[in-house]
């Protein structure tokens, strides 16, 4: 059991523009039943963002192309993290901020609260979280 966080990518609202990232939560139950979902993200329009949680998961939404994961965390990850994204501030006086940024800064955020760079225990899913972090760069502001 634990929580296993992903980057969730959709199709953008009009056609050309950028593609909508978000940060999944994939909870397992403690009793084995379905897996539960948090869709955290940053929605608005520029200069008007603001954070959005939902409990859904991504692949029921029409707009979903995919999704990439990230960290495989302990099971009691998944309110620390809520805590965390509550606590990240959205930088809405920066004009090319956007949902993408969130995702980074969210990420680099949790990588923080959860690893320690000389934690022996971890190192390969921090190893693992460099990888992933440098493909996620490369995608950045990736139109459809």
């Amino acid at each position: 059991m634990g929580v296993k966080v992903y980057v969730v990518f959709y199709k953008p609202e009009a056609e050309g523009g950028y593609k909508h990232w978000a940060v999944c939560l994939e909870v397992d139950n403690e009793d084995g039943s379905d897996k539960e979902y948090l869709i955290i993200q940053a929605n608005g329009s520029q200069g008007r963002f603001y954070l959005d949680m939902a409990l859904k998961k991504p692949e029921d939404s029409s707009k979903f192309i995919q999704k990439a994961p990230v960290f495989n965390l302990c099971e009691d990850a998944a309110q620390q993290i809520i805590e965390t994204a509550r606590g990240l501030r959205i930088r809405n006086e920066d004009e090319t901020y956007n949902c993408q940024d969130f995702v980074m800064d969210l990420l680099k955020a949790i990588a923080q609260e959860f690893f320690d760079g000389n934690d022996e225990d971890n190192k390969e899913s921090i190893a693992y979280y460099v990888k992933q972090r440098k493909k996620l760069l490369r995608r950045m502001d990736g139109f459809a």
